[in-house]
C-alpha cells in the first residue's frame, strides 16, 4: 500500500496552499487513492478511546471496520458508541423551540433514543448505548434493529370504492367499443 501512496503522490499537481479549490481537488485526489489502495488488500481499521465532547452532550466509542469489495459499502463493521443522557439533550431543547431547525434535531435524538439501550454508566449517571453493525450485505442495525422505519403494508387494488359495474374506469367497457 505504501508504494501506491507513493506514487499517488508524485501524480498531484503543484498546488498552493491558499488556494481553496486546489486544495479540495487535491483532497478528492487523495481519497480516491486510499480508497483505491485500501481496496487491494486485506486492511482492518481499529478505533479504540474515541471520545466526543459537545455543548449538553458527552460519549465515547470504539470501532472496526474491515473493507471487503464484494460488500455493497465496500465495508463491513462495528462500532460501540455511548453517549451522556439524551433524555436530558431532548428536555434542554425546549428553550431553542423558536429556533428552525430544532423540530428536526430533537427528532433525530428521538429516534437515536428509541434505538439507545438506556441504562447508567459506572458512576451511576444515565447514558444511551449503541452498538451498531454493518455486514456483507449492506444491512445496518443498531443494537440489533434496524434503524429505518417498518415499511407500510402494500395497499390492495381498490375496485373503485365496493360498487360494481357502475364505475366508468378502465374494465368497465364505456366507450371502448368491446
Amino acid at each position: 500500500m505504501a508504494v501506491i501512496l507513493d506514487n499517488w503522490s508524485k501524480t498531484l499537481p503543484d498546488t498552493k496552499m491558499s488556494d481553496e479549490n486546489a486544495m479540495m481537488g487535491t483532497g478528492m485526489l487523495a481519497a480516491g487513492g486510499a480508497i483505491q489502495a485500501i481496496q487491494q488488500g486485506a486492511v482492518k481499521m481499529t478505533i479504540s478511546e474515541g471520545k466526543l465532547k459537545a455543548p449538553g452532550l458527552a460519549g465515547s466509542f470504539t470501532a472496526e471496520v474491515n473493507n471487503d469489495a464484494k460488500a455493497p459499502m465496500g465495508f463491513t463493521g462495528a462500532a460501540t458508541i455511548e453517549l451522556s443522557d439524551l433524555d436530558a439533550l431532548i428536555a434542554k431543547s425546549q428553550q431553542f423551540a423558536d429556533e428552525p431547525t430544532t423540530a428536526e434535531i430533537v427528532g433525530v435524538l428521538r429516534m437515536m433514543r428509541a434505538l439507545s439501550d438506556h441504562g447508567t454508566d459506572a458512576a451511576g449517571k444515565p447514558v444511551d448505548r449503541f452498538k451498531v453493525t454493518i455486514d456483507n450485505q449492506g444491512n445496518t442495525l443498531v443494537n440489533g434493529k434496524s434503524p429505518m422505519p417498518p415499511a407500510a403494508p402494500a395497499e390492495q387494488p381498490s375496485n373503485g370504492g365496493g360498487t360494481t359495474g357502475t364505475g366508468s374506469g378502465s374494465g368497465s367497457g364505456s366507450g371502448t367499443g368491446q
